[in-house]
């Protein structure tokens, strides 16, 4: 029966994650174009498209995931001056949340498989 917790606790934190993964992966694929239109003027934005463009989807992901932390911390990149407050303000609030949940939902799974990890570690199966 002890050996059974483990695989539970393991599955639970899993399978929501690699769902969240697949939901990312599509809303990146959604919004890419969106999101390039409506940050046109945040420099960091167009740095990157520039910079990592050529690497396709693996690109798009990058730049997508650098918009949800200019979406969750902008006055960290206000202070560095490579966004315009305008255009991030006026982001809509659907579609922002479309961005930042799916990679904070990322950043708790990861951190639930640190903490599972560090349980099986100290966990006494005997």
């Amino acid at each position: 029966m002890k050996d059974i917790v483990p695989a539970l606790v393991a599955a639970s934190i899993m399978i929501p994650g690699v769902l969240n993964v697949f939901v990312l992966l599509f809303i990146t694929w959604w919004v890419r174009g969106e999101v390039d239109s409506r940050l046109s003027r945040c420099s960091v934005v167009v740095d990157i498209k520039t910079t990592f463009g050529g690497l396709g989807f693996i690109g798009d992901l990058y730049r997508v995931g650098t918009v949800a932390c200019v979406l969750m911390f902008p006055k960290l990149f206000l202070k560095r001056r490579v966004i315009d407050i305008r255009q991030v303000a006026g982001f809509p609030n659907k579609l922002k949340r479309l961005i930042v949940v799916p990679f904070l939902l990322n950043i708790i799974f990861f951190t639930a498989m640190l903490v599972f990890r560090a349980w099986l570690y100290f966990y006494d199966f005997q």
